[in-house]
């Protein structure tokens, strides 16, 4: 089996997140409130540090290793295996798979070879009952797999990742209190241990290892 660790990710997605289900997620009046300002001047800076928190911890390259709102990625891999699984759970649809033949063209495998688990940690394809995969090109990238991952909005990620709200609201926080990290101002250059001992603790709860077999 291919694991989901082993799947290469394009380096930005195919159909990135929806930025205003992001605050839905944690709005600016919510980290407003949580570090008690009030003054609509500083709704910006409120608002990027939303951002930067959330694509912080979101995708393939954020701490959770997972995909919190729906997302469209395309990963590719050497070869098939009878197993693969897909990275940045929760997998919601396989939307395409194609493949490298033996003269180097693209060609778009038919879904009657293979189907699609939702189930386990992460999703993953796999080869149908008396199917065979498809001869493939001597190619590091031969095999690519589109797919969609995700929560459909804000509210399905509250309802699904219980801590992330909380999660954000530390990073955030952080991010409004101390923007620009400096070697001049040291005390900066890391989160305090206070915030960053309650990330943790809620980074635990949600990030998907990568063996998790």
């Amino acid at each position: 089996m291919i694991r989901a660790s082993e799947i290469r990710l394009a380096q930005t997605a195919a159909t990135p997140v929806d930025e205003d289900e992001i605050l839905k997620i944690l709005s600016v009046a919510d980290l407003k409130g949580e570090v008690r300002r009030t003054d609509a001047s500083e709704d910006a800076r409120f608002l990027d540090a939303i951002k930067d928190a959330y694509y912080r911890v979101d995708g393939p390259f954020g701490w959770l290793n997972r995909a919190s709102l729906e997302q469209e990625w395309v990963g590719v891999d050497d070869a098939f295996d009878d197993r693969i699984e897909l990275p940045l759970p929760p997998l919601v649809t396989v939307d395409q798979v194609r493949y490298r033949d033996t003269a180097g063209a693209w060609q778009v495998l038919s879904t009657s070879v293979y189907g699609v688990s939702l189930y386990g940690v992460c999703g993953m394809i796999y080869r149908k009952d008396g199917q065979s995969w498809p001869d493939v090109d001597a190619n590091p990238d031969a095999v690519e797999i589109a797919f969609t991952c995700g929560y459909a909005d804000g509210a399905a990620v509250l309802a699904n990742m219980r801590g992330v709200r909380k999660l954000l609201k530390l990073l955030a926080g952080h991010y409004f209190h101390t923007p620009l990290p400096t070697f001049s101002e040291p005390r900066t250059l890391e989160v305090p241990r206070k915030v960053q001992f309650a990330l943790d603790f809620v980074v635990q709860q949600l990030r998907i290892v990568n063996d998790h077999s």
